[in-house]
């Protein structure tokens, strides 16, 4: 995972969170979390400062504009109607995720550019924060059903004392074996980029579903089954969405001002 996404992002993903679902942590819990977001906003804010200090040198160097520098430090302000103000944080959630891992992704052994590592450690990394009651759930696998009835579950932890636990399996493939009629590579399990929840103290289950997410990355494919998948996930196409980071979005799909994440665009 990107450590400088990590330290930009994580915070900002714990505190919308907590902005828009306070009422599903405990007094102790929240003491604890509140805590941690101080630890991840120092971070933010030392990484701000970075940001800053390249765009001004940038446009010491006429690399950048002065148009640009004042869109980087522009904060958009919050609307006050309920939905449009959780429209609003999601985007912002979203697209600053997606865009620092665009311009900062993870490594792979060769070098090569993972960006949906880097989106996943951010998400996986903010959700164990907030004890895995993170409102936005990163590559949960779902067994879709296709031989019993057809409804996409979610492969949770396993704990006996809390049959609502929220905290992703963290081995899909050793869990196959209650996916009835399982066959590797036949669409049996899915596992969407992200999964937003109505209710974090719950888990992802059709009815606890918000929206689902499909990141792709400058000249990814689509793949026509996986979105049908993934909008069965999401209870219907109108709660799919796909952004395309660092290059033109097709007809159906949402795009990112990277030079201002917040902006719904």
């Amino acid at each position: 995972m990107s450590t400088q996404c990590q330290d930009s992002c994580v915070g900002h993903i714990m505190s919308c969170t907590l902005l828009s679902h306070s009422e599903s942590f405990s007094m102790n819990e929240m003491a604890v979390i509140t805590d941690r977001i101080s630890e991840e906003i120092k971070k933010t804010q030392i990484h701000a400062e970075q940001v800053k200090n390249d765009f001004k040198n940038k446009l010491a160097s006429g690399k950048a504009t002065r148009e640009e520098l004042i869109i980087s430090e522009t904060q958009t302000e919050l609307p006050a109607e309920p939905i449009e103000k959780q429209k609003a944080l999601d985007q912002s959630v979203l697209c600053s995720v997606a865009c620092c891992c665009n311009q900062n992704p993870s490594a792979g052994s060769s070098d090569q550019n993972l960006y949906q590592a880097c989106v996943h450690g951010v998400f996986a990394t903010a959700d164990a924060a907030l004890n895995y009651k993170s409102r936005y759930k990163s590559e949960v696998s779902f067994d879709m059903g296709i031989e019993t009835d057809g409804i996409p579950k979610p492969l949770m932890h396993r704990d006996p004392n809390n049959p609502d636990c929220t905290e992703p399996s963290h081995n899909w493939m050793a869990r196959t074996k209650e996916v009835m009629g399982y066959k590797p590579g036949k669409g049996y399990i899915r596992r969407p980029d992200l999964t937003i929840v109505k209710n974090p103290a719950k888990p992802p289950t059709v009815d606890n579903i918000e929206r689902v997410i499909e990141y792709k990355f400058r000249g990814d494919r689509r793949d026509k089954k996986q979105d049908e998948a993934y909008s069965d996930i999401a209870g219907g196409p109108e709660n799919y969405s796909i952004y395309r980071i660092g290059n033109n979005p097709l007809d159906d799909e949402m795009v990112c001002n990277c030079k201002n994440p917040s902006q719904i665009v």
